[in-house]
Order: structure tokens, then C-alpha cells, then sequence
């Protein structure tokens, strides 16, 4: 065999053996083997101010820049009750909303269109909304977007 590599070998399997991030957990007579691809946590500051965009783009016609809609008209999002129904915004978003609604306990019945922003941006947009103008509720993922479109609720 050739010393050089006989030397070296262990330097050479260290990258291919990191890479595959393989965690071992022994419990009972039970071995799980668990891989442990990259995670990216969310960062909810960066989605807001993406959102923040967003929502000057797309919404502020309606909603006005403090969220506060036109009375009698356009609800407002500032303070609303409705920012804790996701199925109901995300699918207000993509989708549109027609029909009445109660918003505070108010009465409104105007068109809003539906808005062609993929998961990601949805997710933006609602992230600025819900933590703007004294609200503040969780985040919510794009991950979680795509599963609220995906049951068409």
C-alpha cells in the first residue's frame, strides 16, 4: 500500500462523514438512525420587512398605510380581529373575498380581489400585518401558506 495515502486517509473520509450528519439514538433494544439535513430557521424581522413592501405594493390602496381601511367600506387590519383565522387571510389573499363580513363587530360587504404572491410573499405580507399598527401574533411560514392552499379551506 502506499504510505501517502495510508497517512492521509482519515483527512479524506472527515468531509464525506460530516456531511452526512448522521445522529444514532439507543433507546431499549431499539437503534434509530436520524439524518440531520441543514435547517434555516425563520427570520421573522426579514419577512416583515419584506412584507412591509409588499403590503405598500398591494394593499395600501384599500387598507390605508396605518391599516386602518375605510370605514363602512374596507375593513381595517390594524387591530382586527380576523388576523387570528390564517385559513381565512391566506386564502383571502390568494384567492380574494366576496360577501359580507364582520370585522370588530362591524359590517362590511366590498369586493377585494385576490393578489398573485406565492407562499413566500403571503406569508410576508401577513407577517407585516399581523405585527403592525398594535398587532402582534405569531409568525406564520411559508410552509404553513402552502397548507392552507392546499385544502382550499
Amino acid at each position: 500500500m502506499n504510505y501517502n495515502f495510508m497517512k492521509y486517509r482519515y483527512l479524506i473520509m472527515l468531509p464525506v462523514l460530516m456531511v452526512i450528519m448522521v445522529s444514532f439514538t439507543y433507546s431499549g433494544n431499539n437503534v434509530t438512525v436520524t439524518t440531520h439535513p441543514p435547517t434555516q430557521d425563520f427570520d421573522l424581522a426579514a419577512s416583515i420587512k419584506r412584507g412591509n413592501a409588499l403590503y405598500q405594493a398591494n394593499c395600501v390602496a384599500c387598507h390605508m398605510a396605518q391599516g386602518e381601511g375605510i370605514p363602512s367600506v374596507y375593513p381595517p387590519l390594524a387591530k382586527s380581529d380576523k388576523l387570528t383565522d390564517d385559513a381565512f387571510l391566506v386564502n383571502g389573499i390568494k384567492n380574494g373575498i366576496s360577501g359580507p363580513i364582520k370585522v370588530n363587530g362591524v359590517d362590511y360587504n366590498a369586493m377585494m380581489t385576490g393578489v398573485n404572491l406565492n407562499d413566500k410573499e403571503i406569508a410576508d405580507v401577513l407577517n407585516f400585518v399581523r405585527n403592525s399598527w398594535g398587532n402582534k401574533h405569531k409568525a406564520i411560514t411559508p410552509k404553513e401558506v402552502a397548507k392552507h392552499l392546499a385544502k382550499k379551506e
